[in-house]
């Protein structure tokens, strides 16, 4: 801080308190400092920037000026001891803790306003240092507040799938930081999650951390695409002209296929745990958002077996000790503990075994478990059967109009279900003829019903054939004009899914 910062503004003079034992010699040293100062006679009054006593009113009035002291922390009160030479040694420990410098009488008025200079220049840092301090905690309960509202308080229920989260604020940094979690679900059933860490702390981290997450759910809405996603981040946060990086994994799930889809921007690999207990990193290329806008993040997919644990976290989580590559072997040997599957928070266990103490950067875990869906009476009722058993088809189609008929849906909208039904399986039939795996899940605010094959698989497109007089090319027009919401992807192993959100 420079010195210039520490003047007072014009027209300000300081309150000093001049005591001494000597009516005489306190009336003079008052007179001398005047002109400068705003001079006070009673240790009561109110503001006081400096005290001068000499030994004699040191003694009487020692409680009195310990209580001004102490009644101005954490800001610096001085209290300057004018005595003469043969007193000094007469003074106690007790009353030297009170006392700041010493001035030995006769002293020239230039050392006296020197002395007295220095000591109020050093409250006046204390007095910036305080006001520092309390924008300091001003700002660290809003970026606070900030990260809290970012943090979901709750995870939707996810029929094969159950998350746990960990957050804490690291110890090094007054300020909260970027770091953060989130997961979603979609209309369709897929489940979107995040995590992530913006370099930096404080309010502006705070605020960065909260665009780049809205930007993730925003284009998730839209196109649930790992890559795509961490692309329209990127693009974000180059538009905010900011230099700072954060590092993110983003995953989907899809609780129907047990795939997630994942990449990541400079993040930590997330660690699968298999049923059986061995571990995998997920590993991809991609730098950090805000290194190289534009940069290409591509996509990869990895089976989630029932039983499986996944886990993706910030670097605080490895770094706690300073020593990364143990943090990592660390951690690794927690995942593999057998008594980890069965925990009621995973994330909560492992960070009780990982921090010993608080952590010096902020961290985040993420966990989700792969779960048993529920099939046979829960949230997802599952039928497979071959194209060209007509009799299956039938009978699964009149499950599911019995099944929603039950949930409340009207003549009108299973009209609707049954048409959809019939063009999805009737697209099947005949573009991709073999095993067709339907799918009804009514775990979420809307049933939706799931129709997989094995063909070449392809990306729909929702509209009207080029030839108004063509029989072909109409169907997924209408599927996707009866429905609230539409989606044909290719699977990962070949084939087709299309996911068909119900209307009432």
């Amino acid at each position: 801080m420079a010195i210039t910062e520490l003047e007072l503004p014009a027209g300000l003079r300081e309150r000093i308190l001049v005591m001494l034992s000597n009516a005489q010699n306190e009336r003079l040293l008052a007179e001398a400092l005047a002109p400068r100062y705003e001079i006070v006679r009673e240790p009561t009054a109110d503001g006081l920037d400096l005290c001068i006593v000499d030994g004699v009113v040191l003694h009487r009035q020692w409680e009195a000026i310990r209580a001004l002291r102490r009644r101005e922390e954490p800001v610096f009160l001085p209290v300057l001891l004018a005595t003469e030479r043969r007193d000094i040694g007469l003074l106690t420990r007790a009353l030297w803790r009170v006392v700041d410098d010493v001035i030995v009488r006769p002293i020239e008025k230039a050392e006296l306003r020197a002395r007295l200079e220095t000591l109020l220049r050093a409250r006046r840092l204390s007095l910036r240092l305080r006001e520092m301090s309390d924008l300091y905690e001003h700002e660290r309960r809003i970026a606070r507040r900030l990260q809290d509202a970012a943090l979901p308080n709750a995870f939707p229920a996810v029929p094969g799938a159950r998350f746990d989260a960990y957050y804490r604020a690291g110890s090094d940094e007054a300020l909260v930081g970027g770091d953060w979690y989130d997961v979603m679900r979609l209309a369709d059933g897929r489940v979107v999650f995040s995590v992530g860490d913006v370099s930096g702390a404080g309010l502006e981290a705070a605020v960065t951390m909260s665009n780049v997450r809205q930007t993730l759910r925003g284009v998730a809405q839209l196109h649930p695409d790992p890559g795509l996603m961490l692309q329209a981040a990127d693009s974000a946060l180059a538009l905010d002209a900011i230099d700072r990086q954060c590092t993110a994994f983003v995953g989907v799930f899809d609780p129907v296929t047990g795939f997630l889809t994942y990449a990541t921007a400079g993040h930590p690999p997330a660690l699968l745990r298999g049923a059986r207990g061995e571990i995998a990193e997920l590993r991809t290329e991609g730098l950090p958002l805000g290194v190289e806008p534009g940069a290409a993040r591509l996509g990869e997919i990895a089976a989630i077996e029932t039983g499986a644990m996944l886990v993706v976290h910030t670097d605080g989580l490895t770094e706690a000790e300073r020593d990364v590559l143990a943090g990592e072997r660390r951690l690794h040997e927690i995942l593999a503990e057998p008594g980890l599957s069965s925990a009621a928070d995973a994330a909560l266990a492992i960070q009780a075994r990982m921090l010993r103490g608080a952590p010096h950067d902020d961290v985040a875990i993420l966990v989700m478990r792969a779960e048993d869906d529920g099939q046979g009476g829960g949230a997802l009722r599952r039928w497979s059967f071959a194209s060209e058993d007509a009799g299956s088809a039938r009978a699964v189609r009149r499950a599911i109009v019995a099944e929603l008929e039950a949930a409340g849906f009207g003549e009108g909208a299973l009209f609707s279900v049954e048409l959809v039904y019939g063009e999805l399986i009737g697209n099947v039939v005949r573009y991709a003829p073999g095993t067709i795996e339907v799918v009804l899940d009514r775990s979420g605010a809307a049933p939706v019903l799931h129709v997989l094959d094995g063909g070449v698989g392809f990306r729909m497109t929702p509209r009207l054939p080029y030839d108004d007089m063509s029989e072909r090319g109409r169907g997924l027009y209408i599927i996707n004009e009866l429905v609230d919401i539409f989606h044909v992807v290719r699977r990962s192993g070949g084939g087709s899914h299309a996911s068909a959100v119900l209307r009432r």
